[in-house]
């Protein structure tokens, strides 16, 4: 069993409480969805919620659904990488619901009314009286879906693991089941972390979904969106005030270079009697013979065992932008951001340019 050490000052419960609260909160919409379904068709309520959705409803489904996980990593890597330019890609949003719903979606709509169709599959099946097509339908539908669901847990799992990082209750359960699947061959090189929280989201997911039914969904999306709502109207002008304005975010961002990515071995001062955990997150300057320091971060949970002093090929990033570099050490002295222990230092650096604009601003 690894020990770990106390919980440092940066460490807080805040996130996870938040997150089991709207988890609880998912979880009665369900229950709720489940108890108006028994009083209803199995069939027109579990997948249609009986066609009573207002618009307000579908309104705030649909910002949630688009909303998915490439608005909360894709497209701000493709700002990052490319600049605000990228910001016409969600104009792309503004064309689906038109041609999707207002072209589309009535029509299919009536014929799902007179043919009594569940499902899009159905209503095409009916519609050309052909088996095969409604078949072939339902194929392409799992197979694109089953690609989009994997990009979406994936994202999913590591928002979560972001959020939860700093929190002390998340890091003794990550060492817990570390040491769970140690020796099995299907998680060898899987971050335990990332695969805790992948089997929190995929359990709640599929929890609230089938045991709700559609209304589960809707009104599950319907809590997301006003939560996202909320969330704009608070978060944005106070990421404008603390960056100093819109205007002053771009300078910044247009200063930094990208950083570089690569490994690192790790190496304690001398052997601990007790096993060495290393967070994912944490921050450690490198520095050889001559050189100036190297800010690193690490990019996973490492532990060093009891007796060893050296964890080889640690994923890391380098901050190389000078700006940057400063505003993070000024952060490191004040203690707002986590350090390595004291004990551990970085015997070898090998890190590689970022693939997009390497070394220049």
């Amino acid at each position: 069993m690894t020990d770990l050490a106390p919980a440092p000052s940066y460490g807080s419960n805040a996130a996870l409480f938040t997150f089991l609260v709207y988890t609880l909160g998912v979880l009665f919409l369900a229950w709720m969805s489940n108890r108006l379904r028994r009083t209803k068709s199995f069939l027109s309520e579990y997948f249609l919620g009986s066609r009573s959705l207002g618009v307000w409803a579908f309104a705030l489904t649909f910002a949630a659904t688009s909303a998915s996980g490439g608005s909360f990593t894709g497209f701000p890597s493709k700002i990052y990488t490319h600049g605000w330019i990228l910001g016409l890609w969600i104009g792309s949003y503004i064309v689906v619901p038109i041609c999707g719903m207002g072209l589309l979606g009535k029509r299919i709509n009536q014929l799902a009314r007179r043919t009594g169709a569940i499902t899009v599959p159905d209503v095409l099946r009916d519609r050309f009286e052909s088996a095969g097509f409604g078949l072939l339908c339902t194929g392409m539908i799992i197979f694109f879906m089953s690609v989009n669901l994997v990009a979406q847990f994936k994202s999913g799992s590591l928002i979560l693991k972001t959020l939860l990082l700093d929190v002390p209750f998340f890091r003794s359960s990550v060492l817990r089941v570390a040491d769970a699947t140690q020796g099995l061959s299907f998680t060898q090189g899987v971050d335990p972390g990332y695969l805790l929280c992948l089997l929190t989201f995929a359990v709640a997911v599929i929890l609230y979904t089938t045991y709700g039914g559609f209304h589960a969904v809707v009104w599950t999306d319907v809590m997301q969106g006003v939560v996202m709502v909320a969330g704009v109207v608070v978060m944005l002008p106070l990421a404008l005030i603390a960056v100093g304005g819109l205007d002053s975010a771009t300078q910044r961002i247009g200063r930094m270079v990208p950083p570089r990515l690569g490994v690192v071995d790790l190496e304690l001062a001398a052997p601990a009697s007790q096993d060495t955990v290393i967070r994912s997150g944490v921050w450690l300057d490198a520095s050889g013979d001559g050189e100036a320091p190297r800010l690193l971060r690490t990019s996973q949970e490492v532990v060093i065992p009891r007796g060893s002093t050296r964890a080889q090929e640690i994923q890391v990033v380098e901050i190389v932008s000078e700006e940057e570099a400063a505003s993070i050490r000024e952060r490191l002295s004040a203690g707002t951001l986590p350090r390595a222990p004291p004990s551990v230092s970085a015997a070898r650096v090998a890190t590689e340019p970022y693939r997009y604009g390497a070394d220049r601003p």
